[in-house]
């Protein structure tokens, strides 16, 4: 009996003794898949950008220019918008807008007592050395009108000589009958020493050794003309 458990354990000795510990397999080594090559970079060039010069705090910048409304063109003289009632003054004489009726188209005015009428635009009259005239109706928007005023002064050899009036040129004598419009034609019919002539506005007549020419003619109020006189 004691023989065999003696056995027993020689041969549980030598299986211990045989038994081989399990060697640990290396880890697998996961597989990298192949990466591309990488592109070498390429610097860009750099882009300079203007400089922008911003203008000195101290340096004054150029004054706009307001451009200057613009007027009804006259030559000489001056302006007014006036209305019924107004004074203005021009010359030393001092205007007044008397009466302003017929859609402003008829205008009454006083020139330092001088009382006379105009009609219509483009249309002056000489009243008291003045030229005065309607250059704009406005009367449907504002009850006013524009007129423009200048100082009449006879040219040389010119003379301004009313209805029934004469002068005397080289000892002869120049009236003035009648100023009318025929139609389209603007005439005056004048006395040149002893014969009536009809002359046209712009013509010049030679007569009785005088020439005489009729520059500017009115007569829708008053019955006016201006003639050039010279001696031939």
């Amino acid at each position: 009996m004691k023989k065999f458990v003696m056995l027993i354990a020689v041969l549980a000795l030598m299986l211990t003794a045989c038994a081989v510990e399990p060697v640990a397999e290396p880890a697998e080594t996961p597989e990298v898949p192949d990466e591309a090559p990488a592109e070498p970079a390429v610097e860009e060039p750099a882009v300079e950008e203007p400089a922008v010069e911003e203008p000195d705090a101290e340096e004054e910048l150029p004054e706009e220019v307001e451009e200057a409304e613009e007027e009804a063109e006259i030559v000489n003289g001056q302006l007014f918008q006036v209305k019924e009632g107004d004074t203005v003054s021009y010359g030393g004489k001092t205007i007044e807008i008397v009466d302003l009726t017929n859609y402003g188209s008829l205008m009454e005015v006083n020139v330092d007592g001088v009382r006379f009428k105009l009609l219509g635009t483009r249309s002056p009259e000489i009243v008291n050395d003045l030229e005065i005239e309607i250059v704009e109706n406005t009367f449907n928007e504002n009850n006013m009108v524009k007129i423009s005023v200048d100082r009449f002064e006879a040219a040389k050899d010119e003379y301004m000589i009313s209805k029934s009036q004469y002068v005397t040129v080289s000892d002869t004598l120049v009236q003035l009958d009648e100023v009318k419009e025929d139609k389209t034609v603007i005439a005056a019919y004048v006395t040149i020493g002893e014969r009536q002539n009809r002359i046209k506005l712009g013509e010049t007549l030679a007569q009785s050794g005088l020439e005489v020419t009729l520059q500017r003619a009115f007569w829708k109020f008053r019955e006016y003309a201006v003639l050039k006189v010279v001696p031939q």
